[in-house]
């Protein structure tokens, strides 16, 4: 079975991912189509177009130049955890959204508007992480969109790292 996908504004596209909708059945699953004006949203395997639609061009006069799907976790619950859209403009602003739910969202600045280099070197983690190069272009410069958002919280704790080889020799001769 073989369909095609034709969206009106004929904008490039940036980015493509399926996510699946949380204690639903897998024929529950979102395509998510990111191009540089909008974000689209279509059922899986149907490929029929559902209510999520968001248009940045139009409404704010954005261009989208990166974007991902991101796992983010609860601050209180650890376990509980929530795909979300990000997206990087290019003012240099990262803005998540909830494709399952429109009023969650938010925005915040991470690089100047001026910075070209930081703004076109940046990429998102499956986990929130952003990692772009300074200004100048000679130092990766790393941010996070949450504090729990990595699945490991410390990796070592409690390890004693790196180990302290012992040699000891148990050959006796008799």
């Amino acid at each position: 079975m073989l369909k095609t996908i034709a969206l009106r504004h004929s904008a490039p596209i940036i980015h493509i991912d399926v996510i699946m909708e949380p204690g639903t059945r897998a024929s529950s699953a979102r395509l998510i189509i990111f191009t540089e004006e909008q974000v689209r949203s279509f059922y899986f395997p149907s490929l029929k177009p559902s209510r999520y639609k968001l248009k940045l061009t139009s409404t704010e006069g954005l261009r989208i130049c990166k974007s991902s799907i991101i796992t983010l976790h609860n601050c209180n619950d650890l376990l509980n955890c929530e795909n979300f859209a990000a997206i990087v403009n290019n003012h240099g602003e990262v803005a998540v959204h909830s494709p399952l739910n429109p009023k969650k969202s938010g925005k915040f600045a991470v690089v100047k508007t001026t910075d070209i280099a930081g703004i076109s070197s940046m990429q998102i983690t499956p986990y929130g992480e952003l990692l772009f190069l300074k200004q100048g272009g000679s130092e990766l410069q790393r941010a996070t969109i949450s504090e729990h958002s990595l699945p490991w919280v410390m990796p070592c704790h409690g390890q004693k790292w790196p180990e302290t080889s012992t040699h000891t020799n148990a050959a006796q001769i008799v």
